[in-house]
């Protein structure tokens, strides 16, 4: 990825964060407040923020076939690959330390093993293409 890309995600992120860490520290009786603006309450805005972006994808996708900026097939595997990264945060949203290392059953694992079941993956994973990789 481009190093001007990288940074205006990385830009993105920490504007992302700023949102998240507010919207984390509000209590569920403000999600029915509106703003005096748009006047649309905090539930509205929210879910007007997840489609707002979702549709610029569909731009961004057709702008890159208009420009032939095709992604490579490593490319759309990577993009996988963050899309799935992105389910697992998402599903971790608002997990207590507590919840994270507590076992629902005598047999089945914390969330914390879980997570340090796919970092084991994903390092001996990272070994495996190292070797080929620099086998060349």
């Amino acid at each position: 990825m481009d190093r001007q890309l990288r940074a205006q995600l990385d830009d993105m992120q920490m504007l992302r964060e700023s949102i998240f860490k507010e919207l984390r520290e509000l209590p569920d009786r403000l999600l029915l407040e509106a703003d005096e603006e748009s006047k649309r309450t905090v539930r509205q805005l929210i879910g007007l923020y997840c489609n707002h972006e979702r549709n610029h994808i569909v731009q961004v996708e057709k702008t890159r076939r208009m420009i032939n900026g095709y992604p490579t097939e490593i490319q759309l595997l990577l993009g996988q690959a963050d899309q799935s990264r992105g389910d697992l945060i998402a599903s971790l949203q608002g997990l207590s330390d507590s919840q994270w290392e507590q076992k629902p059953g005598e047999d089945m694992w914390s969330i914390q093993e879980i997570l340090d079941h796919l970092m084991d993956v994903e390092s001996r994973l990272l070994k495996r293409i190292q070797a080929i990789a620099h086998k060349k």
